[in-house]
């Protein structure tokens, strides 16, 4: 939250917030992804991973600061329906992927991984994306029904949100 001032004035220009997207998927969510995977076979590659990163400064881009320019991205364009099946597609791919890249990964060492279920990891992001377009379509109507209107006032005075 400390940097959403920062954020702002990036997605006020959808050019430079897409670039700022694109910079975080490389370096939040594919390499540290396929560095945690290669590091199965090689222990060296998280420490490859941690010089590169603190040496080139690429802090700013990295971590959960992706999900809030995506999520603002996402929420103010109007996505085509032939655009929402390649993201649902997309989000499947996330989860299957998250299932048998980590039953691979369990069987072949022996030991269980939580890598595919990092909030940092390409498939996370994949399904998380899938799922905030969903949501969007489906939920952003007028609540309509009295008890589920109470209840998500409810639900959003227990979250940081701005008046």
């Amino acid at each position: 939250y400390m940097i959403s001032p920062i954020l702002r004035k990036i997605v006020e220009d959808r050019k430079m917030a897409w670039y700022f997207v694109i910079l975080s998927i490389i370096f939040s969510f594919l390499i540290p992804q396929i560095a945690g995977v290669l590091n199965y076979k090689f222990n060296i590659a998280n420490d490859l991973l941690n010089a590169a990163t603190h040496k080139f400064g690429f802090g700013f881009v990295l971590g959960y600061s992706s999900y809030f320019v995506l999520g603002h991205l996402l929420h103010t364009a109007k996505i085509k329906q032939q655009l929402k099946k390649y993201i649902y597609i997309l989000g499947l791919a996330g989860a299957v992927l998250t299932v048998v890249a980590t039953s691979f990964i369990t069987i072949k060492t022996g030991e269980p991984t939580i890598i595919f279920y990092r909030n940092l990891s390409i498939n996370v992001l994949l399904m998380s994306a899938a799922l905030f377009v969903f949501c969007k379509d489906h939920f952003d109507k007028p609540i309509k029904n009295q008890k589920i209107q109470k209840f998500t006032l409810f639900l959003s005075q227990c979250s940081f949100h701005l008046q």
